[in-house]
């Protein structure tokens, strides 16, 4: 562990179990899907549905969820391909206190770095903030105090992977300031709302959930579907091998 996240996981920590309700209020924000993805998504819907905006608004927030899947998929890739980083509550070499409420096993087997979370959340931050400085200002705050900061406190990341998670969605975010990116991702889709918006608004609020639920659905069930597959392919070698 380098010496400034050092100096800001013993900073927290040493509040740690000083208050039941404020670490419990942490654990809150860090577990609880209603504030993380449930604040930022609906905040894209009211900016989608505001009046007198045009097919350009809706271009940004298009490119915005794109970019924001390739942010977090950028951070997990990255998370498998470099080496190994233990997080601040499974680090032996810390004298780490947990925090009233929190799981001694949270996130075991994990790598830390760079955390997808701020990757996801500050790349939807920034795509607010390109089409509208206050509520850009309002994701960005959410992004750091909502997001990040329990994440520090709870010992599930050090400072320098929420950074670098940031960067990551921050740098992929202004992506969306691409015309040649927005008209790819954007005006197929467009046509689409306007020639079927019933079947358009059905997928947008799946994608949505799935946003705000960080694709946890999709990423259990290819898991699952993973073990299947796994185990029919055992099962045919063994039936072959009897035979």
């Amino acid at each position: 562990m380098n010496w400034f996240d050092l100096q800001v996981v013993t900073f927290l920590n040493g509040f740690a179990r000083q208050s039941w309700l404020f670490d419990k209020t942490m654990n809150i924000f860090a577990g609880n899907i209603m504030f993380k993805g449930g604040i930022v998504i609906p905040l894209l819907w009211w900016l989608w549905f505001r009046r007198d905006k045009g097919a350009q608004d809706k271009a940004y927030l298009l490119s915005t969820l794109a970019v924001s899947f390739l942010s977090l998929m950028v951070a997990r890739l990255l998370a498998l391909a470099l080496p190994f980083r233990l997080r601040p509550l499974h680090n032996p070499q810390l004298d780490f206190t947990l925090p009233f409420g929190t799981r001694p096993s949270s996130l075991e087997g994990w790598s830390a770095f760079p955390s997808d979370h701020a990757a996801l959340f500050f790349t939807l931050a920034t795509g607010i903030f390109l089409l509208s400085r206050r509520a850009g200002i309002y994701a960005y705050l959410h992004a750091i105090f909502i997001i990040s900061f329990p994440r520090v406190y709870l010992g599930l990341h050090n400072a320098t992977d929420i950074l670098g998670g940031a960067a990551i969605g921050i740098a992929i975010g202004y992506l969306v300031h691409l015309d040649r990116l927005r008209q790819l991702t954007a005006s197929h889709l467009l046509k689409w709302e306007g020639a079927c918006p019933g079947l358009f608004y059905a997928c947008f609020l799946v994608i949505s959930y799935q946003m705000i639920c960080m694709f946890d659905p999709l990423r259990i069930l290819g898991s699952e579907s993973l073990l299947m597959v796994k185990h029919l392919i055992k099962e045919a070698v063994f039936t072959a091998w009897a035979k």
